[in-house]
């Protein structure tokens, strides 16, 4: 798999943000943060917040989460809002899989954490990348992460031109390790989807990847 050197990262801004996420350094107050899967703490939202000050919404639908982060909501002067909500795709509602002893539960039934750990399951509605902008009442997200445990490969498959168009920048986690009907294989295919929308690639560990516009194209000037 192919994808953006260390010496074209430094040369295009991207930066390490703890304890597992890059960006491109050109956020700001104004900038508008969607992070879908935030785990309890919404750690990638609560840095940005303290780093730039940006406008952040979270999408989580694991109910044990919600107490955790109605405190993160509180702790950032509402700068961070989320909602319950799945990104998915295929219904408007679909059952959740909440891993009683493991942070991320998921909407596949073939998880890792779900096939071993005992479950909670509940329905959840959901929403598409597609969807974001009308629910959340916004034209343009300057940041999106997607962490949705498996759920990715056909959320991502399902994204239209037209809303990816509409995002600056991306951050994804792949789980094909979690999910067997998923391969490194299908992780490349979407990279090469997202890389044919205009976006550039950085990854250091083959998982966690941050998809990018080229510099001159995210209004920074090239070196």
């Amino acid at each position: 798999m192919r994808w953006q050197s260390r010496p074209l990262a430094r040369w295009a801004g991207i930066v390490p943000i703890p304890p597992c996420y890059f960006i491109v350094d050109t956020l700001s107050t104004e900038s508008v943060v969607v992070d879908c899967g935030t785990g309890p703490e919404a750690d990638l939202s609560q840095a940005l917040i303290g780093l730039f000050g940006c406008r952040c919404y979270g999408l989580e639908p694991t109910r044990k989460h919600f107490t955790a982060l109605d405190r993160v909501v509180a702790a950032t002067a509402n700068r961070f809002t989320y909602v319950s909500r799945a990104v998915a795709v295929g219904s408007r509602q679909l059952t959740f899989y909440e891993s009683t002893t493991n942070r991320s539960g998921s909407v596949l039934s073939d998880h890792v954490n779900v096939r071993r750990d005992e479950t909670l399951r509940y329905e959840v509605e959901t929403v598409t990348i597609d969807g974001l902008f009308n629910l959340l009442g916004i034209q343009r997200i300057d940041l999106l992460k997607v962490d949705i445990e498996g759920a990715e490969y056909e959320v991502l498959s399902a994204a239209t031109p037209g809303a990816l168009s509409r995002v600056g920048q991306l951050i994804v986690e792949f789980h094909d390790h979690c999910v067997p009907r998923y391969t490194t294989r299908d992780t490349r295919r979407l990279v090469r989807k997202l890389q044919s929308a205009g976006f550039l690639a950085h990854c250091r560990d083959g998982i966690n990847f941050l998809f990018f516009r080229p510099p001159v194209l995210a209004g920074r000037s090239a070196v």
